[in-house]
């Protein structure tokens, strides 16, 4: 029962958002804030893949930006969530990307940016405080 759980070594974006990320995908990158005042806080990966096919229907991915809950689009969001963290090498171009947005009943919300030039997921999660 254990590896069912927690062998997958991305576990936690199935459970968070039932995304089932490919196994030949490397993480080459992670940062986990910690919590503000409210509870909040933010995760950051970045995910490496070889193969486009690896990737192309993870999710369906858009070229359009995206609106999230907070923000007007998914650059914005993803600029003021990397400063939260204190991120100021390792962000997305936003050049030649596409976007995937998911946001659930607690007004949780997850970016996913693939960049196919550089073979890149960059993945952006907000969580509210569990009331």
């Amino acid at each position: 029962m254990y590896y069912l759980m927690f062998g997958d070594k991305y576990y936690n974006f199935k459970a968070n958002w039932g995304l089932h990320i490919p196994s030949s995908v490397e993480e080459v990158y992670s940062v986990k804030g910690k919590k503000d005042e409210f509870g909040d806080y933010n995760t950051y990966y970045i995910l490496k893949y070889e193969k486009e096919e690896d990737v192309a229907k993870l999710v369906n991915w858009s070229k359009k930006d995206v609106e999230t809950i907070q923000y007007d689009n998914a650059k914005e969001a993803v600029n003021e969530w990397l400063n939260v963290l204190g991120i100021d090498n390792n962000r997305p171009t936003f050049e030649n990307v596409e976007y995937w947005y998911k946001n659930d009943a607690k007004s949780n919300e997850i970016i996913m940016i693939k960049d196919k030039t550089n073979k890149r997921i960059y993945i952006l999660e907000f969580f509210l405080k569990e009331e």
